[in-house]
């Protein structure tokens, strides 16, 4: 992969994350404002909480070794900058 295709995929990952928690977040709201059947909506505002957290730490874990691989694509272009 090249820098630009590594810059993306970070960004795409931040993105869906944010969604995520917008949607969470959301029904959360949505929940507190309209209790006609609350104990499946806080189940569920439970459950979407528990699958952020999850997703969290996988997105996080990813995003480490993306721009680990980016550090390592600069390091190598710095390196072959200099031997020219």
């Amino acid at each position: 992969m090249n820098e630009g295709q590594i810059k993306t995929q970070i960004f795409l990952i931040k993105a869906a994350d944010s969604l995520l928690v917008i949607v969470v977040f959301g029904l959360a709201i949505y929940t507190y404002l309209h209790p006609q059947n609350m104990n499946m909506m806080v189940t569920l505002v439970i459950l979407g909480l528990f699958i952020l957290n999850r997703l969290g730490h996988f997105t996080l874990d990813k995003i480490a070794r993306l721009r680990h691989d980016l550090d390592k694509l600069e390091r190598e272009k710095r390196s072959k900058r200099f031997q020219k």
